[in-house]
């Protein structure tokens, strides 16, 4: 009988290893009992542990990059026994306090942080990740609150050492990336960010690639109602799909010249737009080409179903979305329909005896 009790004993409680024991006693587990309010840790007279604030946290990591920032500035200041700065070790410290003052919010600092670690970087001859901490600046300029005119010397900044390390197509997309930041806080400088990447691949002869950035600065401007850069902008875009044999998209920006123009509410100039570009090759016997024609009869003829009735064809439907969303709305006023059409048919407005031009 005491044989079979402890048999089953044996049984029930399985044999653990002694390894397994002292891993167990050097590492114990974790109190898992319920955590109690403050007034029962009181009542028993426990120590309440309490986590560190955020603000605290934010404090101490502020606190950190501050050291990291003199112990880089002191590996580059000339020293007795050193008579070149030390960037090498410099760079890490200032790119991990650059980090840390990003953590906190300190943009202002951060920014700092970022440039002398450009600046190191340009030192060494690494223009390529020079260029990835400038546009980091940049970022914490904007965040700062500087100016549009600052944030966009950061991104031409970078777009040059990313030109200087061979590569320009990344650096245009930089440049598009800081319009895109730019366009709430400052449209001017947002498309002439955009024109900068444009000729930034034109420069380089890779017109292939300054599609998508034409594409953004056409939306862009349409979204913002600014229609009289928009036309030079299709007709920019139309030669450099030219340039680059993609015909297709040539007779789009093509046509969708002719319909900002008539959006605009400008006869005059979509008949010399569509008069200028019926002669090129490849749109002149395009559907395009007969599809904007028809759409400029219908507008001389001041014919507002024919005008709903074209703008419903495929070749309208088929444009960039916001260039067809100005199609769909022609025309904008019936009235000022018939004035286009008598104008149209009167040989155009009335010559101004002043203007000597």
């Amino acid at each position: 009988a005491a044989w079979r009790r402890s048999a089953q004993s044996s049984r029930s409680a399985p044999r653990v290893p002694p390894r397994a024991v002292a891993v167990c006693q050097a590492h114990p587990a974790p109190d898992c009992r319920r955590p109690t309010s403050r007034v029962a840790d009181r009542l028993a007279g426990r120590a309440r542990v309490t986590q560190p604030s955020l603000y605290g946290r934010w404090t101490m990591s502020e606190a950190k990059a501050d050291e990291l920032i003199k112990k880089a500035d002191k590996a580059v200041a000339p020293g007795l026994f050193r008579l070149k700065p030390h960037w090498e070790k410099a760079i890490p410290l200032y790119e991990e306090a650059a980090n840390h003052y990003r953590t906190c919010k300190a943009y202002r600092k951060a920014k700092l942080a970022f440039e002398k670690a450009a600046e190191g970087q340009e030192r060494v001859g690494t223009s390529y990740s020079a260029a990835k901490l400038v546009e980091q600046a940049a970022q914490m300029a904007q965040k700062e609150g500087a100016s549009a005119a600052d944030v966009a010397g950061f991104y031409r900044q970078c777009r040059t050492l990313y030109v200087e390390a061979g590569r320009s197509t990344v650096g245009a997309e930089a440049l598009a990336r800081g319009a895109k930041a730019l366009e709430s806080l400052d449209a001017d400088t947002a498309v002439r960010l955009y024109l900068d990447a444009i000729e930034t691949l034109e420069e380089e002869g890779a017109d292939v690639h300054a599609a998508e950035h034409f594409r953004a600065a056409i939306s862009f401007l349409a979204r913002t109602g600014r229609y009289n850069d928009l036309v030079p902008m299709m007709l920019r875009f139309a030669v450099s799909c030219e340039q680059c044999k993609a015909t297709s998209s040539m007779r789009k920006a093509y046509l969708g010249a002719v319909v900002v123009a008539l959006y605009m509410e400008d006869l005059t100039l979509a008949t010399q737009t569509y008069g200028d570009v019926s002669v090129v090759p490849g749109f002149s016997d395009s559907s395009e080409c007969r599809a904007a024609e028809r759409l400029i009869l219908a507008y001389e003829e001041a014919d507002v179903d024919a005008i709903k009735t074209t703008v419903q064809m495929h070749e309208f439907t088929a444009l960039d979305v916001a260039i067809a969303r100005l199609a769909r709305k022609l025309p904008r006023d019936e009235v000022k329909l018939q004035e286009l059409a008598q104008l149209a048919n009167d040989g155009g407005p009335p010559l101004d005896e002043d203007d000597l031009t």
